[in-house]
């Protein structure tokens, strides 16, 4: 800690700050697909309080693409998620996105990715296959839900 701290304001001088996105309404989230390099990569946002989940990439910076609608219609006020709105995102590969819905309990919702031109609905099922890939992805679903604090409390120390 003490390094990182005595290194900050030398390392603060050479960061440079844009904005490559406006518009958004109560930004949750981003994600960065995997697989992408500096010239060529995917940046996904969740906003939450446009009940959606939109990218921009090195392609077209500066422009954002639908990927998930159809969340309810609820809004984000404050520092408070409405039920439905989508505040967490997390890449279990280049196809695969998880994400935190909130809500009470909060839900994980995995949607596999595609080209197509249009989004895909917030309500599409989870993709599951027997593949054998089910027993990694519940592996990393059980990780996702244990980094993000969504999981059941521990139990107290009798």
């Amino acid at each position: 800690m003490f390094l990182l701290s005595r290194a900050w304001p030398a390392v603060a001088d050479e960061v440079s700050v844009e904005t490559v996105l406006t518009g958004l309404s109560h930004p949750a989230s981003v994600a960065i697909r995997p697989g992408g390099t500096a010239e060529r990569y995917e940046v996904f946002v969740a906003d939450s309080g446009a009940q959606r989940v939109v990218k921009i990439s090195s392609n077209n910076p500066g422009r954002s693409t639908d990927v998930i609608t159809g969340f309810p219609d609820a809004s984000a006020t404050g520092k408070r998620l409405t039920k439905g709105n989508p505040f967490c995102l997390l890449f279990l590969d280049e196809k695969h996105l998880v994400a935190g819905i909130a809500g009470a309990p909060p839900e994980l919702r995995l949607y596999e990715l595609t080209e197509a031109d249009t989004p895909l609905d917030a309500d599409a099922l989870p993709v599951l296959r027997d593949d054998g890939d089910d027993v990694d992805r519940a592996a990393a679903g059980d990780r996702v839900v244990d980094e993000m604090g969504l999981g059941p409390e521990p139990e107290a120390d009798a």
